[in-house]
């Protein structure tokens, strides 16, 4: 699914035609505000997902002369946290310092959990994570778009169906949803 989709969804969700319109790929000046805040919306939703419910995996082997390798040559995304660094199928001993991973030398593997892809354009692929529809990810962006703009009520209204639609993917996937307040 496309960026687009998912904001299209959104400002539907906020009886918004003529931000629908921008969203769909017709922007014009009056509404590049409002798209452009409904993409940092959708970068929050997915940070939130990424960090807190449907965590991003991801395994990678590289290689370094002296054991230190900066966080940015694993992902350029971010990384939220490794989960073990092991050498011929081996755990080996390692620690963040100074912004890079600290371990043995040589060539190691290295399982972590990935921020998601940062979105910028409509034409920007969401598929960090397969198991959410088009429809899950706008509840999300929706409450963040109607949180921001001050519209705590229907904010939570929306919240509640993010957090119903998430859940629901839970009970299939075994997914930790944590409580959000809205204040």
């Amino acid at each position: 699914m496309t960026l687009s989709q998912i904001l299209v969804l959104s400002a539907h969700m906020l009886d918004d035609g003529d931000l629908a319109t921008a969203c769909g790929g017709v922007v014009d000046a009056s509404q590049q505000d409002k798209v452009n805040l409904l993409i940092s919306c959708a970068n929050q939703v997915n940070s939130i997902l990424a960090t807190d419910y449907v965590h991003i995996f991801k395994t990678k082997t590289i290689s370094s002369t002296n054991g230190k390798i900066s966080m940015s040559s694993i992902d350029s995304n971010g990384i939220v946290g490794i989960c073990y660094v092991k050498q011929g199928g081996v755990d080996v001993d390692w620690e963040i310092v100074d912004g890079a991973l600290s371990t043995v030398s040589g060539s190691v593997k290295i399982k972590y959990m990935s921020q998601p892809t940062t979105l910028s354009n409509l034409t920007d692929l969401v598929n960090d994570f397969p198991q959410l529809s088009a429809r899950i990810l706008a509840y999300g962006v929706t409450a963040e778009y109607l949180f921001i703009k001050g519209n705590i009520e229907d904010a939570e209204s929306w919240n509640i169906r993010f957090k119903s639609a998430i859940n629901g993917i839970q009970r299939s996937k075994n997914l930790v949803m944590h409580t959000r307040r809205w204040y």
